[in-house]
Order: structure tokens, then sequence, then C-alpha cells
């Protein structure tokens, strides 16, 4: 989704030619190569640039003909983000309404343009920001949309919420709805609302929320009001920002998108934001800085897989602190309990190193790991406790390979290779005429070059990353002889490389 910034609005508004022109140069000139469903004319305008409202929808007009004259409306639509604050009330879901200021002058021929072009409203949810609102009035596993939230009825409809995003989803539709549409619903006589998609959701990991920041969501009014500062500030957290973000990543791939109003309504959602972002909000303690997945050097803040893995990774590590002797009893009962404790008897792939404080690491999430990651499994009497980074030196008995990853490209992969192999890895066998040059791609030497590092290395951690080039696999790659090869389609995909030229004094 491409955003034709605030600060253009008010030509593209004005002006059909100033429109085309940037649709041109921002849209056309990218499309289809950079694949482009939709334009998002301004962000949040009603509280970004209040001075914009009456000019949203002309622009919206404009940049979809302009869409039109290239042939390109089909394909790529024309929306505007929200922010949630554009609702004057959202609970229950049945009572939501856009604010009076803005209601019929302009999200009214909002809905009816959205209507006509086959497009959906963008709306920014932040279930974090109405939690930090009011703590003593909504759950925090209901914010989260934890599993084993208690439901919350809407006392109109009778439906019941697990999750805060679906209030707020259904919300918007009911304001929507409320307009009025020109379409008849398959339900009977009320009218029917174009999508809602999420144009921006997510969780901050740290920080506290400050007064004056981003727009959040009015207050339901009545009751003690806590400290935005305080109740905020315990809710931004590592754990919660990981619970929350795959929670909206395994909704959206497990299919079960719907809400209790429109149970069949797909969930299209932008999670915010790709990094942390250091020139944001009111200094280092501002949660505006700490919403990323990653941090500014490419590291993730916590786990998580967009492809449907393991989406809430976690290890259990040994409190140094509880001392040898607690320690040890809690190692035995591990042990004693389930634990595999095999690899770290005398001889064995994690014996090394020979400390009360790696062994009990290693028994303790053994235990944790085969107890379903259960947060009474790592506990111990406080001996223990529950990471969501991998920790540093941890021991993995299993074999494993390093396979290069083909999406970096031939230039990543081959920057990556030149390193392997100029610190320790074996590429003898990757030379011309050597056992394993053929297939003679990047992809291919690249695996075959980051997997003797990796194992040289002893699989340690970080040992297969390579700046995102490598990735560890658990299930054996094509291997012949003793070339670790990527899969054939990988092969496929990569160029045959004539002259590798490699930088290292030893190939």
């Amino acid at each position: 989704m491409v955003m034709l910034p605030n600060d253009k609005l008010a030509a593209a508004a004005a002006d059909p030619s100033s429109a085309r022109r940037w649709v041109r140069r921002n849209v056309a000139a990218y499309y289809p190569a950079t694949q482009i469903h939709a334009v998002a004319v301004g962000n949040e305008v009603f509280e970004e640039a209040k001075n914009l409202t009456g000019q949203l929808v002309p622009a919206m007009s404009n940049v979809h003909d302009a869409l039109v004259k290239l042939g390109l409306d089909g394909a790529v639509k024309v929306s505007t983000p929200i922010a949630f604050t554009a609702l004057q009330e959202s609970w229950p879901p049945s009572a939501g309404r856009f604010r009076d200021d803005i209601a019929r002058s302009v999200m009214k021929p909002m809905i009816d343009f959205l209507e006509r072009t086959g497009s959906y409203l963008t709306v920014n949810a932040y279930p974090f920001f109405a939690y930090a609102e009011e703590p003593d009035k909504i759950s925090l596993d209901y914010a989260l949309g934890n599993s084993n939230a208690t439901g919350v009825r809407d006392p109109v409809t009778g439906l019941v919420y697990h999750s805060l995003l679906d209030a707020q989803l259904d919300a918007t539709y009911f304001a929507m709805e409320k307009l009025g549409t020109s379409r008849s619903s398959a339900r009977g006589p009320k009218s029917v609302a174009p999508a809602a998609h999420v144009s921006e959701s997510g969780w901050p990991s740290g920080g506290k929320p400050k007064r004056g920041g981003r727009p959040r969501p009015r207050p339901r009014g009545g009751g003690r009001r806590l400290e935005l500062e305080q109740a905020g500030g315990e809710a931004a957290s590592v754990a919660n920002a990981q619970a929350y973000n795959n929670y909206l990543i395994k909704r959206v791939l497990s299919g079960d998108t719907g809400t209790p109003y429109h149970p069949d309504a797909d969930m299209d959602v932008y999670i915010f934001s790709l990094f942390n972002e250091n020139q944001k909000g009111d200094g280092a303690d501002d949660v505006e800085q700490h919403f990323g997945l990653f941090y500014p050097n490419r590291t993730k803040v916590y786990e998580f897989d967009f492809r449907g893995g393991a989406l809430v990774a976690s290890w259990c590590v040994a409190n140094a602190s509880a001392g040898d002797a607690r320690l040890q009893a809690a190692l035995e009962y591990a042990c004693g309990h389930g634990a595999d404790c095999g690899a770290i008897q005398p001889g064995a792939p994690c014996f090394e190193p020979d400390t009360r404080l790696a062994h009990a690491s290693y028994a303790f999430n053994s235990y944790y790991q085969r107890n379903g990651r259960a947060k009474a499994a790592c506990d111990f009497d406080g001996a223990a406790y529950v990471v969501y980074h991998e920790p540093a030196g941890t021991c993995d008995p299993n074999v494993s390979w390093c396979v290069a990853n083909a999406a970096a490209g031939d230039a990543r992969l081959l920057a990556a290779l030149n390193y392997a192999c100029a610190n320790g890895a074996d590429c003898g066998a990757i030379q011309p005429g050597g056992a394993c040059f053929e297939p003679n791609t990047v992809v291919a030497h690249a695996s075959y070059a980051f997997n003797s590092y990796y194992q040289r290395k002893g699989r340690g951690s970080g040992t297969c990353d390579f700046a995102g080039a490598g990735s560890v696999v658990y299930h054996a790659p094509k291997i012949i002889g003793k070339c670790v090869l990527p899969s054939k389609a990988w092969i496929q995909e990569t160029t045959t490389v004539k002259s590798r030229g490699f930088k290292t004094s030893s190939v």
C-alpha cells in the first residue's frame, strides 16, 4: 500500500493533473514489478491534518480517476487510514458511531466512494491504547486476544467478544452502517458496509505512553481512572508484544478472520511496525519508539513467524542468583521428571561447558519444552525464568544444517560466502573440478560454505545467520556425498555463476 502523504493531499484534491502526476510517479512507474494493491490517501487526517478534512474525499476521487485513466483501478484500490478516534462511541460495538463533526460531512461521502469503487475502509486499531486508558475496565487477556480471555457480551446484539480487536472492528462496521449504504443485505433490512481492513495494529515491547502522542480511543466514561503512564508502562512488555502480534499472525494464517458480527469477513492487517524507531515520540522511554518487530540492527525483538511455524518461541533458563545448591536440586528434579538429560552427561554433545548453570539451563529448558512451555514448568522455586530471545550458547543436541536463503539475493549470498570461506569454512570442494562444484550456482555454493562454517563452529547460536542470508534447518537438505544443497526449486531460481572470484587466500 503506497501512501500519498498529508502534505500532498491539498494539491491532489484541487488539481486532477497533480493527482495523475503523483500516481504515474509513485504507482504506475513501479507496477506490476512491485506488488501494489492500494493507495492510502493521507494518514489519520482527522487527527494529523484537521485543516484538510474537507479535501480528503475529493483527493481520493482524483487519485482513483488517475488510476482509471492508467487502467490500474481494477488492481489498485484507494482508501485512507483513519484513527480509531474517528469513532465517537465504540462500546458496545452495536453503539459504534462516527464523531458528529465528520459523520455526515466526510464519512458518508467516503463510504459511498468506497462502495462505488469496490474499495474498503482502513482503520488504525490499537487495543493497547484502549487498555492503557481503562485497565480497570478492560482485561489484559481480552486486549491481547489470548485464548483464555473471558467473553464480553454486547447487551444489544447478544454477541460475545473474546478479543478487543474484534470489538473495535465490529464497532467500525456498525458506525458505517448507521450512515446508510447503497447496497441491500443478505442478512435482512439493515445496510451493508464496505469491508474494514486494519492499516495499523501492534503492541509496544517497552516504554510508557505519553500524553499528546498517538490518537487514542475515547474512554467509555465513569469509574476510576488510572494513570495512563503507569498502566501503559506495565502493559508495554516484550511478552505482551509477542503475544499480541503472534495472535494477529495466527488469526490471519489460520483463516479464523471473521468477527462476531461479520463471521465471514476477511482480516487484512498491517503490523506496526517493522523496526523500533528512535526518532518517534518523546524520548527513549516513549512507547512510540518500541513498536518494532526488529531492533535497528535487524535482530528480532521477540520470536514470530509469518510462515505459520512455532508462533511463540520461548526458552527456560537457569537463574544464576539462585545459587549452586538450589540449581542442583532443581536440575535433579527436572532430570527425574521427564527432562532429557542424556546430552549433558560426560562426552555427550552438551556436556561442555561443564558448569552447574549451563547444565541446569539445559535440563530446565528440556523440561519446559516437553511440558508445552507452560508457565509453571519454568519456575523451579525461583531457580529459573522464561526468556523470549534464544539464549547465547544454547546447545541443541539434534543434528541440524545451515543452508543459504535464496531470497537474500546473489550479492548478499556472495558476500556471506566469502566471509565463511575466509573464516574457517572448508571451501575447496566448491572450486572448479571440486566434488561439490556442481550445481554451479551462488545459492548451492553458499549453502555448502555456510554449512561447513556452521558445523565447524559447533552449530553455535548465531553461526548460521550471515545477516539473514542463512537459515538453520532440522530436516536434512538434499545431500550428494558431503555436499549440502538447497532444494531443487531454489536451484532453478538461481543463475549459473561463471566466475566466482572468491576474495580469500585459501581458495
